[in-house]
Parts: C-alpha cells; sequence; structure tokens
C-alpha cells in the first residue's frame, strides 16, 4: 500500500461541503492507493505447517475419537452403564475400548496417555448431549416431514411428590407407517 506524507486536508481536518466534492475525493483517493492482497488457494493449521509430526497426531487423534464415539454409542444404545464401581480402569467404557483395540498397537498406546485421551467423565457426558442433540434433531426432521402428528403427554406424581412428564411424539408418514419417538422423562418438583 502506498501512503503519503501529506494528507488531503477533507479527510483530516476540513471535511466536506457537499457530495458531490466528496465522491470526487474518494475517487482520488482509490486512483491513488495500491492495495495487493495475495492468499493462498488453501489455507492449512499453522500447526500443519510447521511440523509433519502434528499433523500425524491431528489424525491419530480423530481415529481414535471416531472409535471413542462408537463404543460410547454403543453402550448408550444397549443401555449399557458407562461407568463401572469405582475404578475407572475397569468400566464398561474402557473395556471396549480394549476389546475394540485388540491388536491395535495404536489403541493400547492411546490407552496408557495420562492425559488427552478423550476418556474422561466430563467428556463422555458432552459427547452423550451431542448425540442426543443429533437424535432429537432427526426426530425434529421426521415430525416436519409427517403428515399426521400426535404429542403424548403422561405425568404422574411420585412418593418423593416430584413430578414426572413423559414425552412422546406419533407420527404417520406418506406411507401411512406409525413411528412413535419417546422424547424423554422430565421430573419436575411439586412444592406443597
Amino acid at each position: 500500500m502506498k501512503s503519503s506524507t501529506r494528507a488531503d486536508p477533507a479527510f483530516v481536518t476540513k471535511g466536506f461541503c457537499t457530495w458531490k466534492d466528496a465522491t470526487r475525493a474518494f475517487k482520488n483517493v482509490i486512483a491513488t492507493v495500491e492495495v495487493v492482497v495475495s492468499l493462498p488457494k488453501t489455507c492449512s493449521d499453522i500447526g500443519e505447517q510447521l511440523s509433519e509430526q502434528y499433523s500425524k497426531e491431528k489424525e491419530n487423534n480423530r481415529v481414535m475419537l471416531i472409535k471413542i464415539l462408537s463404543c460410547l454409542q454403543l453402550l448408550a444404545c444397549q443401555g449399557i452403564p458407562i461407568r463401572g464401581d469405582g475404578d475407572d480402569s475397569e468400566s464398561n467404557f474402557i473395556q471396549l475400548l480394549k476389546l475394540s483395540g485388540q491388536g491395535d498397537a495404536k489403541m493400547d498406546e492411546w490407552l496408557k496417555k495420562k492425559t488427552d485421551k478423550y476418556t474422561s467423565h466430563d467428556i463422555q457426558n458432552e459427547l452423550l448431549k451431542i448425540m442426543a442433540q443429533h437424535v432429537l434433531r432427526s426426530i425434529a426432521v421426521q415430525i416436519q416431514d409427517s403428515r399426521f402428528v400426535t404429542v403424548m403427554i403422561d405425568e404422574t406424581t411420585d412418593v418423593c411428590n416430584q413430578e414426572q412428564v413423559t414425552v412422546v411424539f406419533r407420527t404417520v408418514d406418506d406411507k401411512l407407517i406409525v413411528n412413535e419417538e419417546f422424547i424423554g422423562l422430565y421430573t419436575r418438583w411439586i412444592q406443597s
């Protein structure tokens, strides 16, 4: 970009009285300023540019995360508890990871890491929430595409004075096939 030590006083101190003067000044400024911008055709992560090792590690993290997601998905779909009683190394989740990684040296190495292995309780919960949101979105699309929709809500109060509400959507598609989707069981305290 070219710059001048002598600035146009109209832009700095005087201003413009009419738009005709302003547009003429803008054209002069545009004609005198050269802006050359060259962007690369493809952008990549700075870490990848600096290190091939970083790129390999990033790819390995993706592969391991996909294995972790598939194990969590299996446990959640089957209704199997993810965590065990006490020691995390004996939990269903870790045992399933070990089973799925039998003969895979990368998985064994991954599970021996002390940090950054995506197996903590918080990360499991976050991944399960993301999966649940994905399921709810697919149900919402199914509801939008349906010709007929019914919302079924049932509530009951238990011994502890908690109101429990069950929400189910029943839809009928274009082929007149009825589907029921359980959305959730929600609990609410009732004040006496």
